[in-house]
């Protein structure tokens, strides 16, 4: 089962100061450096490395199954298998502090393979200080999905403070395109279970940069994403979803979502199910085609904006240019607000609609309106702008009526 250690339904396993390498699983359900069934009491792992080793199946580092296991200070580097590069644990507990996950690789398919460096199969996974790839992009891990962490729908990851992912790679694999970067959150084909993903970097934002797949760079969520004191940063696409694609519900506070980038749509945010932006800013990013930092995709995404939540107007630059930093409302989309935005700027976001069709720029068309009983003050009017349009007539404003911001042409 595992070609380093095996432990298999023991009492206590402690680790600490050891070295595990170059173990490789040969049967066709083998793990590589540890595989830890069904322990009936503690797993500590401690200032250990373990690297360039290599499964068959799943965990090419640790493989750990129905147990509590703790990891400090573990160095998990160089390791693959089709499930978990460098860890696979289901339906089991997992704490991880400190530590890091380098050069891991799952290379299963889309439908059987995920998370380079840790697949969460079933389980609860908390991680706090915990580098998942590094600044050196050769210390990316690689995945078709979840190049840094794969969730599945049954499982919940939390990330605390200090907690860095960075570097990593999802990697389509034949016809299939690549999601999560970073991160990678899934839902069942039922859509009756979704993964659940929690970040808290209160006092030490969770850092998740310089990631890249062909949708969602940094995060594809399919289930529940909750965020909080995080920076999105410097992640890039070819399609949509630079710093995140949300297919599921997000809900981020206190997060800076910066500089990053998309070929086709969604610089910042793709999204086209529910988004919730509190305490948040918004700045520097930009795509190709539209939605420089958000693209609200489909006319029944939910898109909430509370405290102060800025998306830092920048030029529009034209058809000529990338779309930058501004949000876009795709037909019948709008913004919703439950009480007053805070920021004390000019201007809370740019707006861009559809340049073509018949419900795009469109005398009358509600771009925000107020929810729970808030209604949108009149001078709001003068504090989202909205992009020209590209054809005849190109200028247009906001008109306040009925407690709603409404297009007019100026």
């Amino acid at each position: 089962n595992a070609a380093g250690i095996y432990f298999n339904k023991g009492k206590t396993l402690t680790l600490e100061n050891c070295r595990i390498e170059k173990c490789k699983g040969k049967g066709s359900q083998s793990s590589g450096g540890i595989d830890i069934q069904v322990p009936t009491e503690t797993v500590s792992i401690k200032d250990t490395t373990i690297e360039n080793c290599e499964a068959k199946a799943n965990g090419g580092g640790i493989h750990l199954y129905q147990g509590e296991c703790t990891l400090e200070n573990v160095t998990v580097n160089n390791c693959s298998a089709l499930r978990g590069g460098g860890l696979h644990v289901k339906e089991g507990t997992l704490t991880i502090t400190g530590g890091s996950f380098t050069k891991n690789e799952a290379s299963g398919s889309i439908a059987n393979g995920g998370g380079g460096a840790i697949y969460n199969e079933g389980s609860t996974i908390t991680i706090t200080g915990c580098t998942i790839g590094g600044d050196d992009l050769g210390d990316g891990n690689s995945a078709g999905q979840g190049g840094g962490i794969f969730v599945s729908e049954d499982a919940r990851c939390t990330l605390n403070a200090g907690t860095k992912i960075s570097g990593n790679k999802a990697i389509g694999i034949g016809i299939n395109n690549s999601n999560g970067g970073g991160i990678f959150v899934n839902k069942d084909s039922g859509n009756t279970k979704f993964g659940r993903l929690t970040i808290n970097g209160s006092g030490n934002p969770v850092i998740i940069s310089q990631n890249t797949a062909d949708y969602g760079g940094g995060v594809y969520n399919h289930g529940t994403a909750t965020i909080n004191h995080a920076e999105i940063k410097g992640n890039n696409v070819p399609h949509h979803g630079g710093g995140m694609f949300n297919a599921g519900t997000c809900m981020m506070d206190g997060v800076t979502l910066q500089n990053n980038k998309a070929e086709s749509e969604g610089g910042g945010i793709y999204s086209n199910k529910k988004l919730t932006l509190k305490d948040t800013t918004v700045t520097g990013n930009q795509a190709t085609a539209s939605g420089g930092a958000i693209q609200i995709a489909t006319a029944d995404s939910v898109f909430n904006m509370l405290g102060s939540t800025v998306v830092k107007v920048e030029p529009s630059g034209g058809a000529a240019e990338p779309s930058k930093n501004d949000i876009y409302l795709t037909n019948d989309a709008f913004i919703t607000l439950t009480g007053e935005l805070t920021a004390s700027v000019e201007k809370f976001a740019r707006i861009t609609l559809n340049s073509s069709g018949n419900k795009g720029y469109e005398v009358g068309r509600v771009v925000l309106k107020g929810k729970d009983g808030f209604s949108i003050p009149s001078d709001y009017k003068n504090k989202f702008t909205i992009t020209d349009k590209l054809t005849a007539p190109k200028k247009w404003e906001l008109n306040h009526k009925n407690g709603a911001l409404k297009l007019k042409k100026k």
